[in-house]
């Protein structure tokens, strides 16, 4: 008997956005430009859009239940070819495998940031 093809759900939400890098803050060269993918609980990022469909290639991850607050934020330094400071926060419980960490993330537009934001 063959077993059934299984299809994985497709992402609830996914994109790319500005990652600071959390050792380059001071610095405008401390963005990254990640693709993100959220699957179930988990906020993957990518290096790049392509690796999006394996999630073992995957740059890091987020468990969404271990965010204790996602907040809209302006960075005092941002990338001189962002020309909006669209930034969000998402920071982590001390208790989680994160140990309270701030993700800094930059959106592409209001709408956008929004987005990540509310959904």
């Amino acid at each position: 008997m063959d077993e059934p093809n299984l299809v994985r759900p497709p992402p609830h939400l996914e994109g790319f956005l500005l990652k600071q890098d959390p050792h380059q803050i001071k610095a405008f060269q401390g963005w990254k430009k990640r693709y993100f993918v959220v699957r179930k609980d988990i906020l993957y990022y990518y290096r790049d859009g392509s690796q999006a469909s394996d999630n073992r290639n995957y740059t890091g991850a987020i468990k969404l239940s271990d965010v204790d607050d996602i907040s809209e934020a302006t960075f005092a330094k941002v990338p001189k070819k962002s020309d909006v400071n669209c930034g969000f926060t998402l920071t982590t419980s001390q208790t989680s495998s994160a140990g309270g960490r701030v993700f800094s993330l930059l959106a592409e537009s209001p709408m956008e940031r929004h987005r990540w934001v509310r959904e």
